[in-house]
């Protein structure tokens, strides 16, 4: 019970690990509130080339932050094996979780964005 303690406890891994619980709470938030609930097909993916080229139910909107909960599942379960090992590696999946939720957030405003 001793390494999740210090696993925790170390800044490299805390703060990314504060700032993914920030964003998932905003990105769930954000959606929720600026999307509604409609028969209507939603655009799910744009790309600048072709437009939209995914459209879908509403509720597949709210797969990209599901995506990133499952991302931080899986970089903070392999760092927290792999810390006693090599804690650099540990350290740069908890990071690379962070960076990878803020892209989530771009992605969360143009979703909105398109479908407004």
């Amino acid at each position: 019970m001793y390494l999740p303690r210090l696993f925790i406890k170390d800044w490299w891994v805390a703060s990314p690990m504060a700032i993914c619980i920030l964003t998932q709470g905003y990105l769930w938030w954000y959606l929720s509130a600026h999307l509604e609930p409609s028969a209507e097909q939603f655009f799910l993916h744009y790309n600048s080339v072709f437009g939209v080229d995914l459209v879908g139910p509403w509720w597949q909107v709210f797969l990209a932050p599901l995506g990133g909960l499952i991302l931080i599942a899986l970089n903070f379960g392999v760092g927290l094996f792999l810390y006693n090992r090599d804690r650099f590696l540990s350290r740069a999946l908890s990071v690379a979780a962070a960076i990878f939720l803020l892209g989530l957030v771009i992605t969360a405003h143009m979703l909105v964005g398109i479908n407004s």
